[in-house]
C-alpha cells in the first residue's frame, strides 16, 4: 500500500471511528473558537460575534412571541425558532466562559506541550467541557431544523400562507434569515459534524410528529380553528398523505439536511487544512499555534 493510499485509509478510519457516534472531541477548540483566526486575541472577534448573532436573534424572539397567541406553540417553525435562539445564546456563553477560562494562554499565544494537538492521538481522547456537549448538541439540532424549516415553508406553506403575514419581516427571520445564518455557522465555526449524529435530527423530527397526531387525535384546533396545524398536515380529510409526511419529513428530509450540513462542514474543514497546512506536517508536532484539524 503506498503511502498517499495509506494516509486516505487513515483519514477514512478517524471520520469513521465508533467515537464519532458520540460528543467526543480531542480538542476543546472545535468548539470554542473559529479556526479561521489565529488561536489568540484575534478570536475576540469570533466571541463579538457570537453575541451580536445571539442578542439579535434574541431581540426578534421578543418581537415574536411579544402578542403571539399560546397556541403558535404548535408550529414546528415556533419550536425550531426557540431551539436555534437557545442554540445561540448557550454557544456565545460556552465560546465566551472556554476563552475566559484559557485567557492566559489565549492572550500570550502559547500552545503548552500537554495541549498540543497530537496527530497520533487515541481517538477515545475527551477535551470538551459538560457545557461544550451541550453547545454540540444544539448546535447539531439547530443547523438542521432551520435548514428543514426553510425547505418545508418555502416549498410547501409560503404559496398558500396568509398574506397579511407572510410578507412581515418576522416571518422572514423564522423561516429564512435563520437557515441562512445556520450555514454561515457552518462555515465559521469550528465545530465538527458527524455522519453518525444523523439520529439527532430524526428523533427531533419523530416527536413533532408524534405530537401533531395525538393533537389531532386529542381534539386540537390550528390558530384559525381549523382541524389541522398546516394544510398539508391534514389528518381529517387525508391521513396517509399527513402520516406519510410526517415519516418523509422525520426520516427522509432530516437525513438529508444532515448530509448537506456535513459536507459544507467537509468542505470548511478542507478549506482550513489546506489555509493552516505550512504550519505542520504529518509525524511532526504543530509549531507553536493550535490547529483545528
Amino acid at each position: 500500500m503506498g503511502k498517499k493510499t495509506e494516509a486516505i485509509v487513515k483519514r477514512l478510519k478517524r471520520e469513521f471511528h465508533w467515537t464519532k457516534l458520540i460528543f467526543r472531541d480531542r480538542n476543546w477548540r472545535n468548539l470554542a473558537f473559529s479556526p479561521w483566526l489565529p488561536y489568540n486575541l484575534w478570536q475576540l472577534l469570533y466571541i463579538g460575534y457570537r453575541w451580536i448573532i445571539a442578542l439579535y436573534f434574541f431581540g426578534w424572539f421578543i418581537v415574536v412571541f411579544a402578542d403571539a397567541q399560546p397556541k403558535t406553540l404548535i408550529f414546528l417553525t415556533i419550536w425550531g425558532f426557540i431551539t436555534y435562539v437557545a442554540y445561540l445564546l448557550i454557544a456565545a456563553v460556552s465560546c465566551t466562559v472556554k476563552l475566559i477560562l484559557n485567557w492566559k494562554t489565549v492572550r500570550n499565544g502559547e500552545c503548552p506541550i500537554e495541549k498540543r494537538i497530537k496527530i497520533g492521538v487515541t481517538w477515545l481522547e475527551d477535551e470538551l467541557s459538560w457545557y461544550q456537549k451541550v453547545h454540540w448538541v444544539m448546535f447539531q439540532l439547530s443547523i438542521l431544523l432551520q435548514l428543514g424549516i426553510l425547505v418545508l415553508y418555502w416549498s410547501l406553506i409560503f404559496a398558500n400562507d396568509n398574506p397579511m403575514t407572510k410578507y412581515h419581516p418576522t416571518n422572514f427571520h423564522v423561516h429564512l434569515l435563520g437557515g441562512i445564518m445556520s450555514l454561515v455557522d457552518v462555515g465559521v465555526s469550528g465545530v465538527i459534524i458527524s455522519i453518525y449524529h444523523v439520529y439527532i435530527g430524526m428523533i427531533y423530527g419523530s416527536v413533532y410528529s408524534i405530537f401533531s397526531g395525538i393533537y389531532y387525535v386529542a381534539g386540537g384546533k390550528g390558530i384559525n380553528g381549523t382541524d389541522y396545524i398546516y394544510p398539508v398536515l391534514d389528518y381529517s380529510t387525508n391521513p396517509g398523505q399527513a402520516a406519510g409526511l410526517c415519516v418523509v419529513t422525520s426520516l427522509v428530509l432530516m437525513a438529508a439536511m444532515h448530509l448537506f450540513a456535513y459536507f459544507c462542514s467537509l468542505l470548511r474543514r478542507w478549506a482550513v487544512w489546506h489555509l493552516r497546512s505550512s504550519c505542520y506536517r504529518e509525524g511532526v508536532e504543530p509549531v507553536k499555534e493550535n490547529l483545528a484539524i
